[in-house]
């Protein structure tokens, strides 16, 4: 396969594309997102004197987590990054801010139904739904026009984008075919879509082209890259069809089980072909270190625990459906946010503390808060994970200290809004130290984007 070059400079895009999607992401799991998921976990586990809230504000988070948070962010991170590794350009750029304007009062639309309760839902259900498909519609025209813009190539990050963006267009339509069912049901086929399809795909896909440059890590068998990925996407279609709300037949049943063994075999063999834990990674400027090392365990914690989302939902599910019986509810709840909070939430924090820097010339504005974010994010994973022993029967009285996976969560995320906030808005050089620790810091950030605008020119040539 032949490597493509990319231009060190990258080409003429908006050099602050990503800031409102960012911007917006973050408030809205500051708000609807993480902070009301705290409030719904603390009411339904403990008795914390947190007061009464409409059952749908259940789903009000889950919308703004995965339609507004995740969505927004890649999104942001999508249109700024993918014009350079193309060594294309960002086509129509008209449509962006309808794409981020639509996503956006879109999420807000249907939150806002689902947090009020009856009689608002629906209709606010139905608006917010249509503007998410038109959204995801546009963002489908960008990406896909940008990638045809850049130099031909068959790199493999393309087909995993590609795909991403075409499951968000297929989530939003299924979100859309819920509020006309007005049918909650469907949100067992919508999560595993949008979570598996669209979010994992373009985890996938920037991590292909990002993570062997950053950690080092040496793809290896690329004959196995393209049968991975066809596994992968046919495993997430079998899997979402498995979960479809009248799945009682054989049929479906065996749907389910297809996709268990497509989901598990292709992540392995991604994660495998990619290297990751071949060895000990080894950082860009080998014998230096960056600013902005310590990113890095996001990664390999994020991978852990995929694994184990696919242990206890796929895994688990396909051990069940073996010996007949059902799922646990509590089993499938603690998968799916393994796979959303613990996978794809530390994915995004891990790489943007890694990126926004990049992205703006300055140093990350705290490695503290970076690190403190890390390992209360996992430790939050750590309390929800007592749903396993709860769901299992072996530690039923544990059920009250599941609540303090909550603030733990919105303190992980309070730090990284701050963190990110802070790194885009700074001066390039720090105030409140003596002028030649100023010159230091610009130097370091400049640096620092000279050493990766050297790495994607010199690696390109190691990289299929």
């Amino acid at each position: 396969m032949t490597p493509i070059p990319l231009p060190v400079q990258g080409p003429a895009v908006p050099s602050r594309v990503f800031v409102p999607f960012f911007i917006a992401s973050l408030v809205l799991t500051l708000t609807w997102g993480t902070t009301l998921g705290m409030v719904n976990l603390a009411r339904f586990t403990a008795d914390w004197g947190l007061g009464t809230l409409p059952t749908p504000s259940v789903w009000a988070h889950a919308y703004v987590q995965v339609f507004g948070f995740m969505a927004l962010f890649i999104m942001g991170v999508a249109y700024h990054v993918l014009p350079r590794f193309v060594g294309g350009t960002l086509q129509h750029g008209n449509l962006i801010p309808w794409s981020f304007w639509l996503q956006l009062l879109g999420v807000v639309a249907i939150a806002c139904g689902f947090f009020h309760g009856e009689p608002t839902p629906r209709p606010l259900w139905i608006a917010g739904s249509t503007s998410l498909l038109v959204a995801a519609v546009l963002f489908w025209i960008v990406i896909w026009s940008t990638l045809a813009s850049g130099v031909p190539g068959r790199e493999p990050f393309r087909r995993w984008v590609a795909a991403g963006a075409c499951w968000l267009v297929i989530s939003s339509a299924l979100a859309l075919a819920a509020a006309l069912a007005d049918d909650v049901t469907w949100h067992r086929v919508l999560w595993t879509a949008a979570l598996f399809g669209f979010i994992a795909s373009w985890i996938f896909g920037v991590g292909r082209r990002i993570l062997p440059i950053f950690l080092g890590c040496r793809p290896r068998w690329p004959r196995l890259e393209p049968p991975v990925f066809l596994a992968y996407q046919l495993g997430v279609v079998a899997w979402s069809a498995g979960a479809w709300p009248a799945a009682d037949s054989l049929v479906f049943t065996g749907l389910r089980a297809i996709g268990a063994v497509l989901l598990i075999a292709s992540v392995a063999g991604y994660t495998a072909s990619l290297g990751l834990f071949a060895g000990p990674a080894q950082p860009v400027g080998r014998g230096t270190r960056s600013p902005q090392d310590g990113w890095q365990r996001y990664v390999y914690a994020g991978y852990g625990w995929l694994f184990v989302s696919l242990a206890l939902g796929p895994g688990w599910t396909l051990a069940l459906l073996g010996r007949g019986s059902g799922e646990s509810i509590l089993l499938v709840d603690f998968a799916r946010h393994a796979m959303a909070f613990g996978f794809a939430a530390q994915m995004l924090l891990g790489v943007a503390s890694r990126v926004v820097p990049n992205f703006t010339g300055k140093a990350l504005w705290s490695p503290n808060a970076r690190d403190a974010t890390f390992y209360l994010l996992n430790a939050s994973m750590a309390f929800r994970a007592l749903e396993v022993p709860i769901g299992l029967g072996v530690w039923p009285r544990a059920w009250s200290y599941i609540a303090w996976s909550g603030p733990l969560g919105v303190l992980a995320m309070v730090l990284f809004a701050m963190n990110i906030v802070m790194t885009i808005w700074q001066r390039p050089a720090t105030l409140l130290q003596p002028v030649a620790g100023d010159q230091a810091n610009s130097l370091r950030a400049t640096s620092v984007m000279a050493t990766t605008a050297g790495c994607f020119t010199r690696r390109s040539a190691e990289i299929t």
